[in-house]
């Protein structure tokens, strides 16, 4: 029993060298570079975001004060 956890364990450490030896032979860019990308990125989703929520927000506010004047008219 003891013996095949061992084995188990020795098999998910080799593994997980193995993979990470790989990722970083084939990997197409230096980690500096990917994380340069993928701070750039989350920046941009970050600004879609809030043009989005200006966006909405505006036609949220448009919607409501034509409902109020259609209350205070109606």
């Amino acid at each position: 029993m003891l013996g095949t956890l061992f084995k188990l364990a020795g098999g998910l450490v080799l593994g997980a060298a193995a993979g990470a030896a790989v990722g970083i032979l084939l990997a197409p860019k230096s980690g500096t570079d990917l994380q340069s990308d993928l701070r750039a990125y989350v920046e941009n989703v970050k600004a879609a975001g809030r043009d989005a929520e200006a966006q909405r927000r505006q036609e949220l506010q448009t919607k409501f004060a034509q409902a109020k004047q259609f209350n205070q008219s109606g």
